[in-house]
C-alpha cells in the first residue's frame, strides 16, 4: 500500500509518534539524486564519520554553535530546521513539540546526517537535496574532493539557495561564503590567516575565475563544537534504520 501522506500541521489528533516515524521514512533512502549534464544520477548519502571534522564545525558554527549543549524546552536550532525541512509551514508551537520529540528520539550524531542529507540545495526547476548532491551539482564532483572554500560555499546555500545561487549571483554567494568562513573564525574552527587566505579565493564554479585551490594544514586545536558527550562521534545510519518493520508499517497503514 502506497505510504499515507503526513497529517496537516493544523490537526493536533494524531500521534507524534506516528509522526516521527514517517520523518524516518522521509529520511530514507541511503542514496540522493545529482544532476550533471541534464542527467540523473545517485550518490551516497553522507556520514559525519566520512566527512571529515571540518563540515559539522563549519555547519555549527554558522547555525547552532549549541548544538551538543543541553537543549532547551523549544529544542536546537539545527534540529528546528530538519523540521522545516518536512514541514516548512507549522506553527512555532508545533515546531517546538516536533523539535523536542525528534532530540528525545535520535542522537545529535543522526539529527545533523537528516540534515545535510535532506536539506534543499537548489532553487532552480532541477530539485538539489543533501550536500553530497549539490557538489555534484554545483562543483561537479564527490564531497569528498571539495576544498574548505568550496564547503563554505554550501554551507551558505543551506540557509538561501535560490537568492545564494552563485550561478545567478556570484557577489552574494562569495560574500555569504565569506560570512560563513568568519563564523569559523568566531568558533575557532579556523584560524585568521586561513580565514584571509580562503576568503581570498574564486567561488570555483565561475569559469571566467581559475580553479584555485588551498590545502589547509590540519588544525592544532580541535574545534569543540564536535562533543557529543563521551560517545564523540560516530558512524551512524539514516535515522530510517533505527525504526522496525513494524512501525513503517504503522504508519502506512498495512
Amino acid at each position: 500500500m502506497a505510504a499515507r501522506s503526513a497529517p496537516s500541521s493544523s490537526s493536533w489528533s494524531w500521534s507524534w509518534r506516528s509522526w516521527l516515524y514517517g520523518l524516518s521514512g522521509l529520511a530514507g533512502p541511503q542514496c540522493r539524486p545529482a544532476f550533471r549534464g541534464g542527467e540523473s544520477r545517485r550518490v551516497p548519502a553522507l556520514t559525519l564519520a566520512g566527512t571529515g571534522e571540518f563540515l559539522p564545525n563549519t555547519l555549527l558554527a554558522s547555525f547552532d554553535p549549541a548544538f551538543y549543549n543541553p537543549s532547551s524546552l523549544s529544542g536546537s536550532a539545527l534540529t528546528r530546521r530538519l523540521v522545516r525541512v518536512y514541514y516548512p509551514g507549522v506553527s512555532s508551537l508545533e515546531l517546538r513539540v516536533m523539535t523536542v520529540s525528534i532530540e528525545s528520539q535520535y542522537s545529535k550524531t543522526e539529527i545533523m546526517e537528516s540534515y545535510i542529507n535532506q536539506a534543499p540545495m537548489s532553487g532552480g526547476p532541477q530539485p538539489v537535496k543533501g550536500l553530497a548532491a549539490a557538489s555534484t551539482f554545483y562543483f561537479g564532483k564527490p564531497f569528498a574532493q571539495l576544498t574548505p572554500q568550496d564547503i563554505a560555499l554550501l554551507v551558505a546555500l543551506m540557509n538561501n539557495p535560490q537568492g545564494l545561487d552563485p550561478r545567478s549571483v556570484p557577489e552574494k554567494a562569495y560574500d555569504a561564503r565569506n560570512l560563513v568562513l568568519q563564523a569559523d573564525l568566531q568558533q575557532n574552527v579556523l584560524s585568521q590567516a586561513q580565514v584571509d587566505n580562503l576568503s581570498k579565493m574564486p567561488l570555483a564554479w565561475c569559469r571566467c575565475l581559475p580553479r584555485t585551490r588551498l590545502r589547509l594544514p590540519p588544525l592544532q586545536h580541535p574545534s569543540p563544537l564536535l562533543t557529543d558527550g563521551a560517545a564523540g562521534l560516530r558512524p551512524a545510519s539514516c535515522m530510517i534504520s533505527r525504526i522496525s518493520s513494524a512501525a513503517k508499517d504503522r504508519w502506512r497503514g498495512t
